[in-house]
């Protein structure tokens, strides 16, 4: 055996232990093919089991995709439609806008017609008052029931005025008229003429 040895050159040894090396891999690879293999079934199950849960939602998802296709396709018309209805929202309050005015102003109209129907009636009041002032004096001129000079002339001033004093009217702090206070000519309620 000794010559066996002797005559196993070094290279002859190096082939014998790359041989062993080489076995010792295949043995290794075997092996981690083996471990990687039942590794790769688990995931491959993994996967089919999320598969498997993810296909419901998938369809569920489809269906609503399919469900707002029709909607997404009216889309532009109903915008359309919403513009048109803003721009008729607009004209509409530019109309109230200006109806708002006219019945401002009819109102300012208003105001002034009842100022002039005022004065007028102040004025027919007075010469109404004037004249039955007049016609007492006569009568009591003439039957002799006269009233003092003093007590005719305070009658004949006070029914001689025309329109109302700017201390009677009373300018409202809450609207846009005016309101007149109680004439002190008139008869109270309760007091007789």
């Amino acid at each position: 055996m000794e010559e066996a040895m002797n005559s196993i050159s070094p290279i002859q040894i190096g082939l014998i232990i790359l041989i062993i090396a080489g076995i010792w891999a295949l043995v290794e690879l075997a092996l981690i093919l083996k471990s990687s293999r039942k590794k790769i079934n688990d995931v491959a199950q993994s996967v089919e089991e999320t598969i498997d849960e993810i296909k419901p939602i998938i369809s569920k998802i489809d269906g609503v995709v399919d469900e707002f296709e029709p909607a997404a396709k009216e889309l532009p018309i109903l915008m359309d439609k919403a513009s048109n209805a803003a721009d008729a929202l607009t004209v509409d309050l530019l109309q109230v806008d200006n109806i708002l005015s006219d019945v401002s102003t009819m109102t300012g109209a208003a105001s002034g017609v009842t100022n002039t129907v005022t004065k007028a009636t102040g004025a027919a009041v007075s010469a109404a008052t004037n004249l039955i002032g007049k016609a007492a004096k006569t009568v009591e001129n003439k039957f002799g029931l006269g009233a003092s000079k003093e007590d005719d002339k305070a009658v004949l001033e006070e029914s001689a005025q025309i329109e109302p004093n700017e201390e009677q009217e009373v300018k409202s702090e809450e609207a846009d008229y005016f309101t007149y206070p109680a004439d002190k000519n008139e008869p109270q309620q309760g007091e007789e003429n």
